[in-house]
């Protein structure tokens, strides 16, 4: 059975997405209207959405279990050339996501965001 957020990342185009991880700055990503935003929030639960951005605070045990998290993401971030607003407040770590370039939310927030929640659960056990 397929969960919903691999079925969120299964949603964007391969082409597109090897685009991003080659970092062609040029590619713009249509924003995602507010029926498909409000679709993909019910596949990642735990984030809100603040205007232009999906927000979500993840806690950790610690300071270094935090900056695990974070270190994890970062690179999945980089990998793919977007890159979330991060805030660490000892064992607390907000993410906000957004797609600027678009100006708005597109699939890769969502996609950042379900993989951001896979990071966490596998850092929480």
């Amino acid at each position: 059975m397929i969960s919903d957020r691999e079925n969120l990342g299964m949603m964007i185009s391969t082409v597109s997405f090897d685009a991003i991880k080659e970092g062609d700055s040029r590619m713009r990503y249509p924003t995602l209207t507010e029926a498909e935003i409000e679709e993909h929030l019910q596949r990642v639960p735990m984030w809100t959405r603040d205007g232009n951005m999906l927000v979500r605070t993840f806690q950790f045990k610690d300071f270094i279990q935090a900056l695990q998290f974070v270190n994890q993401a970062a690179e999945t971030a980089e990998s793919i050339n977007h890159h979330p607003d991060i805030d660490i407040r000892y064992n607390k770590v907000t993410f906000r996501l957004t797609t600027h370039d678009s100006g708005g939310l597109t699939i890769h927030d969502f996609e950042l965001a379900a993989a951001s929640d896979d990071f966490a659960d596998t850092i929480l056990g």
